[in-house]
């Protein structure tokens, strides 16, 4: 009896085998990976051909059932249809509740992928170009009661990403670059997020420079840097007599005595040309702080700036708060604010950068975006520059608007016709100095034409027309009736001279504190609870400095001297200081006996 029951076992564990051999190859005969190139997108996963489902002949299309995760690959990015991973793929209701999802049919045409997921709700992917420009396009169709949908993304290994925000990337893949159309992705979890309100998003390459080839808009003179540095000292030699001439004949206004005192400085005739200054404007009352540095009488300096200082506190927190373009419509802001360290002027204004969507940039913004480009990465290297993916759009569009003389060779950004001389020259300005920055030498090229080309068009007493216009003949010409660039202006924005009055920070030594001063070369340390400012200027020379935003202190070094306050110390031939606790600004007089002076500053 033992025997058949043995062998009944034995048959039907065989016939139990067979039966779930059989039902195991009838459930996945249709089963496997899958990989489907659409052009440019590209489709991975692992799926299923439903009972009933074909794939159709004629469309071109194939309907699929998804067995597990599916992933579409575009620009670098992989966006991944799972919900096996932490942050993966969800549905939020009205209420902000959160219910994973999963791609459950997949529809292919040539172009696009449509997913059905759980739910009900669909999301779909289809490539198409928009104005010669090719983008991919997600967009997502929500069943009731659904507000949003969140999809996990990763970039791929090739692909570089620059951060630009909590919610804004740009990407450059395959020497392409990528940018999203507007600011749905969450950075930190690496997410992106459709929207009931806003179901469609276009991730899209971004313009090539449209045959732009910078070597095409580079002048002889701005190839190098040192011809270019020649040149703009022959503009110099040729408005200098006429400074010189108004300061002797006593026609003269602050900002003309000043350019000539500091290109008189930089010629090494500073003491000769402070005593040409015509007594009536050094004792006049009117003067301000921008020639306290070599004049003195500080106390007008300080009255002065604090007032400048406020005001234009006053208007970027008004930009600011209004989430104004005019952020990178003034001129230095960002840098104005680094050397200030203005942390939260300065982070709110860095907020509204990363909200700016790229379609609304156009060109009377792209200065800013230079100089805040180069603020960033000279005061706050090491993080991420939020000006990166905005500095990609600001170049497509002034490649876009360059425009070579095609009689002179001038070669200026031109948008209906005319060019703003100023603007020409701040924009040629700052992207030189971002070309100089990234080692790009061709666009510091470019900027430096830019600038030489607006020169170019100096009056015989080296003004400039404010505007110019573009003639049917392809060359440039000054606008009849326009406004007049006085050369004392040029002079302050090409900052020609280092002698000419400036701002400079102490950088990250002591926070916040930033001198103004006519010194060519300034630098600080803080050891000990004392800060150390070295402060350079030509042999037995004496100029003026004001040192704000200084806290309580217990004494003042200088030459390795104490030295005590005196409301008096600018009378006297030798080293003086004072303190205004009121505006937390010191006030320093310096008699230089060694180039370097240091000021020591005990806390």
């Amino acid at each position: 009896m033992r025997k058949p029951i043995l062998s009944r076992i034995a048959s039907l564990i065989v016939i139990y085998a067979v039966v779930f051999i059989a039902l195991s190859i009838i459930q996945f005969a249709k089963q496997g990976s899958f990989s489907r190139q659409l052009g440019d997108l590209r489709v991975s996963g692992v799926f299923r051909q439903a009972d009933g489902e074909k794939k159709g002949e004629s469309d071109g299309e194939g309907y699929y059932s998804i067995y597990d995760g599916v992933s579409v690959f575009f620009g670098g990015m992989e966006f991944r249809l799972t919900s096996k991973e932490v942050n993966g793929l969800v549905g939020i209701d009205e209420k902000n509740i959160k219910k994973p999802l999963m791609p459950v049919k997949m529809v292919l045409s040539k172009e696009s992928v449509r997913f059905r997921l759980s739910d009900g709700h669909e999301i779909s992917f289809f490539v198409q170009t928009d104005d010669g420009v090719e983008e991919l396009v997600i967009s997502a169709v929500f069943s009731e009661g659904i507000a949003g949908i969140e999809v996990p993304y990763r970039s791929l290994k090739r692909a570089k990403i620059r951060v630009t925000g909590s919610s804004s990337i740009s990407v450059s893949y395959n020497d392409t670059d990528y940018i999203f159309d507007r600011n749905i992705l969450d950075t930190d979890r690496s997410l992106l997020t459709l929207s009931y309100k806003d179901p469609v998003v276009a991730y899209r390459i971004v313009p090539k420079e449209r045959g732009f080839n910078p070597v095409d808009f580079i002048i002889a003179g701005g190839m190098e840097k040192f011809r270019y540095d020649e040149n703009l000292l022959l503009w110099c030699d040729k408005v200098f007599p006429e400074w010189e001439r108004r300061v002797f004949s006593g026609s003269t206004n602050e900002l003309t005595i000043t350019s000539y005192v500091a290109e008189a400085a930089r010629r090494g005739n500073f003491s000769s040309a402070v005593s040409n200054v015509p007594l009536s404007f050094t004792n006049s009352q009117d003067r301000t702080f921008l020639s306290s540095t070599f004049l003195g009488r500080l106390d007008l300096a300080l009255r002065t700036i604090s007032a400048s200082e406020r005001e234009r506190t006053g208007k970027t927190s008004t930009i600011i708060r209004n989430n104004s373009t005019g952020i990178l419509r003034e001129e230095f802001l960002f840098e104005y604010l680094s050397q200030r360290s203005r942390t939260g002027l300065f982070d709110d204004a860095i907020k509204y950068v990363r909200t700016l969507e790229p379609d609304s940039v156009t060109i009377d913004l792209c200065a800013g975006i230079f100089e805040g480009w180069w603020a960033w990465n000279t005061w706050h290297k090491g993080e991420g520059n939020p000006f990166d993916y905005l500095i990609t759009v600001a170049r497509s569009i002034v490649s876009e608007l360059l425009v070579k003389d095609a009689v002179n060779g001038n070669v200026f950004v031109v948008s209906e016709n005319t060019v703003d001389v100023l603007y020409n020259i701040r924009l040629g300005m700052a992207i030189t100095a971002y070309g100089e920055s990234v080692l790009n030498s061709e666009w510091a090229a470019v900027g430096r034409s830019m600038v030489l080309s607006a020169l170019s068009f100096s009056a015989p007493d080296a003004s400039i027309s404010e505007f110019l216009t573009l003639a049917e003949n392809g060359s440039f010409a000054p606008r009849p009736g326009a406004g007049i660039i006085e050369p004392t202006r040029l002079y302050q924005l090409l900052r020609i001279s280092d002698y000419y009055p400036h701002s400079v920070g102490a950088g990250t030594v002591v926070s916040g504190v930033w001198l103004w001063t006519m010194s060519p070369s300034i630098g600080a340390s803080f050891e000990n609870n004392v800060l150390d400012i070295s402060v350079s200027f030509p042999l037995e020379e004496t100029h003026y400095l004001l040192i704000s935003n200084i806290s309580s202190f217990k004494k003042i070094q200088m030459r390795d001297m104490d030295y005590r306050s005196d409301p008096q110390f600018e009378r006297y031939n030798s080293p003086g200081w004072a303190y205004s606790a009121s505006e937390r600004t010191l006030l320093v007089k310096l008699v230089h006996r060694s180039q370097n002076e240091h000021i020591k500053i005990f806390f």
